[in-house]
């Protein structure tokens, strides 16, 4: 409103509308021009000392950095032993008894496998009693021949 009516200049003398708004525009145009440049100026020396050296610098803090004490675990409570097991796990005593009620008395190792004890006394009694009906293994095979 100040360009079209005039405005008082340092002097005290109103200056014309025209004069004004060229005054005005001219300074305008002086100052954006000047902060312009002095923004971008500002920015682009910001930016090129940041540009890539700031993830660089980081990544050296990281990797540098003094390492964490390692966290002590808390040992872990004795659990309960399973009720059933394999007989592997019951005969090592790390089970109660198989599905089929097998306990630890009642298997044994017999040529490094884990048997029940009443099985391998049946495999004996069966084998004896082929023996004495006249059967005889023959050494290589796992048959009974007769004699």
């Amino acid at each position: 409103m100040e360009a079209l009516f005039g405005k008082k200049n340092n002097s005290g003398a109103a200056t014309t509308g025209a004069n004004a708004a060229a005054n005005a525009g001219a300074n305008a145009g002086a100052n954006a021009a000047a902060n312009a440049g002095a923004n971008a100026g500002a920015n682009a020396g910001a930016n090129a000392g940041n540009n890539g050296s700031a993830m660089m610098r980081r990544s050296r803090k990281q990797s540098g950095g003094a390492k964490k004490a390692a966290k002590t675990r808390k040992a872990r409570k004795a659990g309960k032993t399973p009720a059933v097991g394999s007989k592997a796990q019951v005969f090592h005593g790390s089970a109660k008894h198989t599905s089929g009620g097998l306990t630890k008395s009642d298997l044994m190792k017999h040529k490094g496998r884990i048997v029940s004890r009443k099985k391998h006394a049946l495999g004996k009694k069966a084998f004896k009693n082929l023996v004495k009906a006249g059967y005889k293994p023959k050494k290589g095979t796992f048959k009974l021949f007769k004699a």
